[in-house]
C-alpha cells in the first residue's frame, strides 16, 4: 500500500491530472506543451508536503512506464494506488 495518506492523495492528484490531460487530448487532438511543468509548479514546498509531490510523480511515472511498454491505460478506470504498489514505489 502507498505509505501515507499524503502520498495517496498525491497519487490521486496525478491520476486526476492524467484524466484532464486525456480529456484535452480527445477534445483538441493535442497536448499543450508545458502542461506537466505547470501542474508541478502548483505544488510549492510550503503548501504541499514532499510526500504528496512524490505520490503525484510516482503516478505519472507508472503511467508513462506502462504506456512506453505498449499498455493502454485508461486514467478513468485505472487503480493508480494498486499500480504504484505493484511497482514497489511505496517502499522508496
Amino acid at each position: 500500500m502507498v505509505t501515507s495518506w499524503q502520498a495517496s492523495l498525491g497519487a490521486l492528484a496525478g491520476q486526476a491530472y492524467l484524466k484532464r490531460t486525456r480529456t484535452a487530448m480527445c477534445s483538441h487532438g493535442q497536448c499543450r506543451p508545458g502542461m506537466l511543468r505547470e501542474e508541478l509548479q502548483r505544488f510549492p514546498a510550503h503548501s504541499f508536503p514532499a510526500v504528496f509531490v512524490k505520490g503525484f510523480v510516482d503516478a505519472i511515472d507508472v503511467y508513462v512506464s506502462l504506456a512506453l511498454r505498449g499498455r493502454h491505460v485508461d486514467p478513468q478506470a485505472w487503480d493508480v494506488l494498486a499500480a504504484i504498489e505493484r511497482r514497489g514505489y511505496s517502499e522508496q
